[in-house]
């Protein structure tokens, strides 16, 4: 029981680190005119420790994300040190099974000894199912003042510079995961 409790509370300790935003934007083009729908973004921005991570899905594939930035009171701007771009493709599960899967799993006691097992999934009448892709831009930005941050956490913001398959080019403004209390 000591070590349920245990667990729950580092579970809610962890919860408590990791500041989190969801959302939806529309990225505003300098050019796009008011009748225009420009396709939306969606992102999810977390904190863990001095780190932000911006994951960005772009359902349609419109846009490619070239810059991302934390901006902060009085004119900071801090570039992301890590930017990785990539196309996701995943198969939704339907009728006639999804695709191939392995599993890996282990267990042990006192008497049995260690044991370990590798399992391997494939379906047997064909993929069914649908196919999802999207565009997925993972951002990773240090804060560069923890305590400034903390004290001015609603005033920071990610700008998203980005450019669509015409070419053009926009940004697109969230904002910062906040910091926990």
């Amino acid at each position: 029981m000591k070590s349920m409790t245990m667990l729950a509370a580092i579970a809610l300790l962890a919860a408590g680190c990791a500041a989190k935003e969801t959302k939806t934007v529309t990225p505003t083009a300098a050019q796009a005119t008011a009748d225009a729908a420009q396709p939306q973004l969606d992102w999810n921005a977390r904190l863990s420790g001095d780190v932000i991570t911006l994951e960005v899905r772009d359902p349609a594939k419109h846009y490619r994300v070239e810059k991302v930035d934390l901006l902060g009171p009085a004119g900071v701007s801090v570039s992301a040190f890590e930017l990785t771009r990539e196309l996701v493709r995943d198969r939704t599960s339907g009728v006639g099974g999804s695709s191939v899967g392995v599993g890996v799993g282990g267990g042990g006691g006192s008497r049995s000894g260690v044991s370990l097992g590798v399992g391997l999934g494939f379906p047997l009448g064909g993929g069914g199912g649908k196919v999802l892709e999207y565009r997925r831009t993972l951002a990773k930005i240090r804060v560069p003042d923890r305590a400034a941050y903390r004290r001015d956490g609603g005033d920071w913001k990610i700008a998203m510079s980005l450019t669509d398959d015409a070419g053009e080019a926009s940004v697109a403004t969230v904002p910062a995961p906040r910091p926990p209390n």
